[in-house]
């Protein structure tokens, strides 16, 4: 999925581009803006949401359009399973729909009927002023088909299970977290503001490109309002959740020897490197350490490794 150029493109396991599926425009089979994607591998079909015409297409991998549905709701990302679609909903647009009842408050998470017309249920409840964090990871799936949600003003990744979602790992960054607790209960934005604006206490926490393996997660945060002073993070989910390399770097375009993976699977870690943006020292690493040939002339790499071996 390339968002700047509203484009979905399948290629084969060997790199090579086999077709579009679909393509930008306002008719049948078409979409405005393309806000998110998922691929099935066990139907072989995928799903494209466009949000301004809150249109859910989905094609099989021939690029054939097998038919469209439009939405009452508005939302950022999605995932379709055995419940119905799991929506992260952060849209004021949907209390219009008579669904948000309490007070002008809001969920992040929805669980939606097959045709994507009406709410079953909501979690994770927020406030309308709250900004909205996509980055298309909202929804994880590991690999023995387990699903997982998250958003950036939390600190728990909840496992969606049963028409529920259950508080299943808490990510703890020590005193200067997220109050996530309180500003929850804030009236209005001028109160948020205050709450966690920059000053002596530098909040941690805003969490994004969350990926989860077999046993590991892989993540970024940073500071509330901030990308500067992004950490990459590899937690060891066999090992009593604790960091197992926490790495900080200067900014998130710099990145350190490898980046946050850009997918997990069946054990492996796939990372997009990128050698122009590495000094002498670091290609002489990489190429030390996984045994590659390449110079900082070169293009994209993609690296696949063992989880255990990531460094």
């Amino acid at each position: 999925m390339d968002k700047p150029a509203q484009s979905v493109m399948l290629f084969n396991r060997e790199g090579k581009f086999i077709r579009r599926i679909g393509r930008a425009g306002s008719g049948k089979g078409q979409f405005m803006e393309i806000t998110d994607m998922v691929y099935y591998p066990e139907t072989n079909l995928i799903e494209i949401f466009s949000l301004p015409e809150r249109k859910l297409l989905r094609f099989n991998t021939s690029g054939e359009l097998m038919n469209e549905v439009l939405s009452e709701f508005y939302f950022l990302a999605f995932y379709h399973s055995k419940d119905g679609y799991w929506v992260y909903g952060c849209f004021p647009e949907n209390k219009k729909k008579g669904v948000f009842e309490f007070r002008g408050n809001k969920y992040n998470l929805l669980l939606l009927s097959e045709d994507l017309k009406t709410a079953k249920s909501g979690f994770c409840e927020s406030r309308n002023f709250f900004d909205r964090t996509s980055n298309n990871d909202n929804f994880q799936v590991n690999d023995e088909g387990e699903l997982f949600f998250h958003y950036g003003y939390d600190n728990i990744v909840y496992k969606l299970k049963n028409k529920e979602a259950i508080p299943y790992w808490f990510l703890d960054f020590g005193k200067n977290r997220l109050p996530y607790d309180h500003i929850v209960t804030l009236s209005t934005r001028k109160q948020f503001d205050q709450a966690i604006s920059p000053g002596a206490v530098k909040y941690d926490g805003l969490i994004y490109n969350l990926r989860i393996g077999s046993n590991q997660i892989s993540l970024s945060s940073s500071e509330f309002g901030s990308l500067e002073n992004s950490r990459s993070i590899i937690v060891n989910i066999t090992d009593s959740i604790k960091v197992r390399n926490y790495t900080k770097i200067e900014s998130v375009a710099q990145g350190g020897l490898l980046p946050n993976p850009i997918h997990f699977n069946h054990n492996k870690a796939f990372f997009i490197i990128n050698p122009r943006m590495m000094n002498e020292q670091e290609l002489t690493t990489l190429m030390r350490e996984y045994h590659i040939k390449t110079n900082n002339a070169s293009n994209l790499i993609l690296l696949i490794v063992d989880e255990n071996n990531i460094t």
